[in-house]
């Protein structure tokens, strides 16, 4: 089995709470504000988590914060390498930035220009390999067998998924009436 299909634990919430005290300094406590347009078409109460205000424009930040911070000091610093199409590659590479650590992102060859430039302005090294997730997973997993980084993958990480859950803290203590929560799901993370 490959790094990347390992099986993945339950988090629990203490897990949550763990990851949150390790990446509080390094992200923004987004708001939850209350939007009339959005209660309006669903008939009822309707907050939105305003994670586009992240560093990185997304909460895939949180994750990455939370595994960089949980490895210890001599596997982070041998190096990172993820698979991504942009949000969890960006996160990565800020997280590396932020604790000084040399990383690799694979991205296939159609990614984001954009998100390609700020990866590369926050120091990390670009790779780009193949057109699916699947097969850019395929040159990160490889990357890390060859140079011994560690592999960040983007989702199937109890470490990573705690970080990501720290938006549900966050909900908690803004609305602790809330009785239901949506979210949209890409790859899962």
């Amino acid at each position: 089995m490959s790094q990347s299909t390992v099986g993945v634990s339950a988090v629990a919430l203490a897990d949550i709470k763990a990851a949150h005290e390790r990446i509080a300094k390094e992200i923004i406590r987004t708001p939850l504000v209350f939007s009339e347009a959005a209660s309006r078409r669903a008939g009822g109460l309707v907050h939105l988590k305003l994670e586009n205000l992240q560093r990185t424009g997304t909460f895939k930040v949180r994750g990455a914060l939370s595994k960089v911070t949980s490895l210890p000091p001599e596997e982070r610093q041998r190096g990172l390498v993820c698979a991504s199409s942009g949000n969890h590659g960006l996160g990565v590479a800020y997280a590396s930035s932020r604790l000084g650590v040399r990383c690799v992102v694979v991205l296939p060859q159609n990614a984001n220009p954009d998100k390609m430039s700020l990866m590369k302005e926050l120091g990390a090294e670009v790779v780009c390999h193949g057109e699916t997730p699947d097969v850019c997973q395929q040159k990160a997993d490889e990357i890390s067998r060859e140079k011994g980084y560690s592999l960040l993958h983007p989702f199937a990480d109890p470490a990573l998924i705690a970080g990501q859950g720290t938006v549900g803290l966050e909900v908690l203590e803004d609305l602790p009436e809330v009785e239901e929560v949506y979210v949209s799901i890409g790859g899962g993370g």
